[in-house]
């Protein structure tokens, strides 16, 4: 999947979802900006993707996150599955008030938070590098919850601004 260059503004009821099987997918250089959203703007979901969302602007959305990226199972066949999200502007993203404080509870003691930017959730390590955050109306930044079998298991998260 190649998406290149493509605006998405204005929007009502948007949400952007790939998800299923594996995937090589390049988001570069496209728009997300003013859209009103529901679930929220991107989602990447199912078995891992080899990704490159590269100089994006996600800016002045409406939704309970930006980017989420929550692969819940992984290619034996392929071992390890690249993944970047790059150089995007990630500013001025809101949660809708209504949500503001609807935390929610799962089995009585799980705490889930309502927003976030970025979120990284799942089996794939997804490099979040050189990206542009801030201004955004929402819980968190950055959210990461990787699963993972190894103790000293990591997700590279540096130089984002």
């Amino acid at each position: 999947m190649h998406f290149e260059n493509v605006t998405f503004q204005n929007n009502e009821k948007f949400e952007s979802v790939i998800a299923g099987h594996f995937a090589h997918v390049h988001i570069i250089s496209s728009l997300f900006i003013n859209n009103q959203c529901p679930h929220g703007v991107l989602a990447l979901t199912g078995m891992e993707k080899q990704l490159m969302i590269f100089n994006n602007q996600f800016l002045s959305n409406e939704a309970p996150f930006v980017v989420l990226f929550d692969m819940e199972s992984q290619s034996e066949i392929l071992g390890q599955v690249l993944a970047y999200f790059v150089r995007n502007r990630v500013r001025g993203n809101r949660i809708h008030e209504s949500l503001r404080n609807a935390a929610k509870i799962l089995n009585n003691a799980t705490y889930q938070p309502m927003s976030f930017a970025i979120g990284l959730k799942g089996h794939q390590k997804v490099n979040v590098t050189k990206n542009l955050l801030g201004g955004n109306d929402q819980d968190y930044e950055l959210l990461a919850g990787i699963k993972t079998a190894k103790i000293d298991n990591f997700v590279n998260v540096i130089e984002n601004w």
